[in-house]
């Protein structure tokens, strides 16, 4: 068996010199590897940025494409309520004509033989006759006044007659009477009301009779007086 050689001096620099050029190898080794890591994990990470920036321009797009379409549908909406709006001024606007065109055929048709046929000799008739002071409670306008004498048959016009015209005819009525009332007393005159529509619902005609007045239906044809429910009694003011 042999003996170790003694250490000296010079082996145990040659033990650290070895053992120093082993640790550069292992950090190089290991230097090698982590900048490999670091180059393949910054690589992956700006691949995944690109790739969720990417994401992110196609969600803004198809983001940007539903908003454009709702505001195009949008405007397409506001132009066509304009064109509603439009439509529905001009309408408006020619409401008053369409009356007037239903006084006209009124006049120049047969009410007024009907109304002699109900026992009313009819004499002259007026249209838009103001009442009162223009502006206040006990003002008004009467569309068309059929007169015999004594009598007259103040009737109210409307294109779509309705209860709540009906029923505002009926206050027309009264203040007529005291108008008439204040302005020549002691002269007796009755006044019968009558209410005309192109467009008459039943329970608006019902409504009427029960009332007093006489229902009047305007036609493109004709003008016709409806018949009146038995036990029928018009009203006078």
């Amino acid at each position: 068996m042999s003996t170790p050689a003694p250490l000296t001096y010079e082996s145990l620099l040659e033990i650290f010199r070895q053992t120093d050029e082993r640790l550069k190898l292992q950090f190089q080794d290991t230097d090698e590897r982590l900048k490999l890591q670091f180059q393949d994990t910054d690589e992956r990470m700006q691949r995944d940025f690109q790739a969720s920036r990417q994401e992110n321009d196609k969600q803004f797009r198809k983001m940007k494409r539903g908003i454009d379409k709702a505001i195009e549908a949008t405007n397409k909406a506001v132009e066509a309520s304009a064109r509603q709006l439009k439509i529905l001024q001009k309408e408006i606007g020619s409401l008053g004509t369409r009356v007037g065109d239903v006084i006209e055929k009124m006049v120049e048709g047969n009410i007024v033989t009907q109304f002699q046929e109900l026992g009313y000799d009819i004499t002259d008739c007026y249209e838009n006759r103001r009442f009162g002071d223009r502006g206040t409670s006990n003002s008004g306008e009467i569309d068309l006044i059929l007169e015999d004498g004594d009598t007259a048959i103040l009737i109210e016009v409307k294109t779509h007659l309705k209860i709540a015209h009906v029923k505002d005819h009926l206050k027309r009525m009264e203040k007529y009477r005291r108008h008439i009332d204040a302005k020549n007393r002691g002269f007796q005159c009755h006044y019968i009301g009558a209410v005309a529509g192109t467009v008459v619902a039943d329970n608006v005609v019902d409504y009427a009779h029960e009332k007093g007045l006489y229902v009047i239906i305007q036609s493109a044809r004709s003008t016709e007086v409806l018949p009146q429910p038995a036990g029928f009694v018009p009203q006078k003011w």
